[in-house]
């Protein structure tokens, strides 16, 4: 049997951390301030959406690591407690931060109910949300509750064996083709609709489920998965990087048939790539100064959540008020987000992760930390 999908190693912490960058500066200013700012500024901010199937994948491994390595020591999932450690990972942070937004939202005197209701029950990404960047978390929550009910099944379906789950690849291969297909036909039919509907679960779940399947193989087949894995370590790296840069150097022009189809499906798969390899790494003692650096990643939910108030409840103001150069803002913005979101999470998300792993611990022991998964 493979030694557990979820040792920690810094390699994973680094990709959280370069995820929540990237999706960070891809926010900073606005589509309007980004327009006035050409050449590098553009390039740099263009294609930081590929954080977020970064994301996507790293959580999809994560979580089905951790329910596929309770099934093989126990012979069972406890869904139950399993869904109780989910939602008090993901709910607590994300209510307080729903909290701050409510209270000027409410008192505006027009509340948008439809988007209040959408956050609450996070159905963000069909009803729309009070900040651009939470539809992302409905996505993941959609996903980790099909997720339980799939592994469920398959282990009540089998009988006892080592591994329940050969379906796996199939029903991964059977979402690929789905979610592409219904990507191709919702920029077919609705061409107008810019980058609207690609935020549904439907559309955007395959990348989850390629960590999924990341997390199979790590888990059932590991000595093979890594015997590839270190025979073109250098090559598989350059391979995903290479399918991530379309983002940043195609230009918006080039259309929803490209970017939003076969565009996501290239993405997830080059942030796969990076995330095999870096989960396969073999745990050394990095340099001090990346090891502190990587140890950012353990705190990039909170960053994630809160970096859009940084944004545009502060550095926005000063950009278009103050005449501050993008770039100054754009940095500026960035190292305050680092700061609020590891305060904010050692004052919120730990204790209650604290509170969590003593009433309700994990029955593998496994600890995925206070990244976003």
């Amino acid at each position: 049997m493979a030694t557990t999908p979820m040792s920690r190693n810094w390699a994973l912490d680094l990709l959280r951390l370069v995820a929540v960058l990237v999706v960070i500066w891809h926010h900073q200013l606005g589509e309007e301030a980004v327009k006035s700012c050409l050449g590098l500024w553009q390039l740099t901010t263009r294609g930081g959406w590929v954080g977020v199937d970064l994301f996507f994948v790293l959580s999809g491994y994560l979580v089905g690591g951790l329910l596929f390595q309770e099934q093989v020591r126990f012979g069972s999932v406890d869904w139950k407690r399993f869904l109780i450690r989910r939602g008090l990972k993901i709910y607590p942070a994300f209510y307080v931060l729903l909290a701050v937004i409510l209270v000027p939202e409410l008192q505006s005197g027009a509340p948008r109910i439809r988007k209040i209701f959408g956050e609450l029950f996070f159905l963000q990404n069909y009803l729309g949300g009070l900040r651009d960047h939470t539809w992302s978390l409905a996505v993941e929550e959609h996903f980790y509750l099909l997720l339980t009910a799939l592994v469920v099944w398959l282990a009540r379906r089998n009988p006892p064996q080592p591994d329940p789950f050969t379906a796996i690849p199939r029903i991964v291969a059977g979402v690929a083709v789905a979610c592409l297909g219904l990507r191709v036909l919702t920029a077919l039919c609705s061409p107008d609709l810019l980058s609207g509907p690609f935020v549904w679960t439907h559309l955007r779940m395959d990348a989850l489920a390629f960590g999924v399947l990341l997390a199979y193989g790590a888990q059932f087949h590991g000595a093979v998965m890594r015997r590839y894995l270190e025979r073109g370590r250098l090559g598989l790296v350059a391979v995903g990087v290479l399918l991530l840069l379309p983002a940043y150097l195609l230009p918006p022009e080039t259309g929803i048939l490209l970017q939003h189809t076969v565009g996501y499906t290239a993405t997830y798969f080059g942030a796969g790539l990076l995330v095999a390899v870096a989960a396969t790494q073999q745990v050394r003692t990095p340099p001090r100064w990346l090891g502190w650096v990587a140890t950012l990643g353990a705190y990039s939910y909170s960053i994630y959540l809160w970096h859009m108030e940084v944004t545009y409840r502060l550095f926005r103001e000063l950009h278009l008020k103050r005449d501050w150069s993008p770039w100054s803002t754009a940095v500026c913005a960035l190292l305050m987000s680092l700061v609020v979101g590891v305060v904010l999470g050692r004052c919120i998300e730990w204790p209650v992760l604290w509170w969590r792993n003593r009433v309700f611990p994990s029955r593998t022991g496994a600890n995925p930390g206070v990244a976003k998964v």
